[in-house]
């Protein structure tokens, strides 16, 4: 009865580092991801801001990210950008 207790209780511990193991590995992958869009997002304003040259004004960077938006996703396949 012992053995049978005792290898419920290591599948058990062994099922939950595995979990916790994926779990943190998720976390990471999040983080990672986030920050890369985070870093995309910048560098595509700060191209949008460099196009509009002396017109700085938010309506011409919204039409040109629409613009910019559009082309996107005509020549892609996944995208990860969002309507402004």
């Amino acid at each position: 009865m012992n053995e049978v207790v005792n290898q419920n209780d290591i599948q058990e511990s062994t099922y939950a580092a595995a979990r916790k193991s994926v779990i943190n590995a998720q976390r990471k992958i999040y983080t990672s991801v986030n920050n890369s869009m985070v870093l995309a997002y910048w560098e595509i304003g700060e191209q949008i801001y460099k196009a509009c040259g002396d017109n700085d004004r938010a309506e011409y960077g919204k039409i040109y990210y629409n613009t910019f938006l559009q082309d996107y996703l005509r020549n892609s396949e996944k995208v990860f950008l969002f309507r402004i």
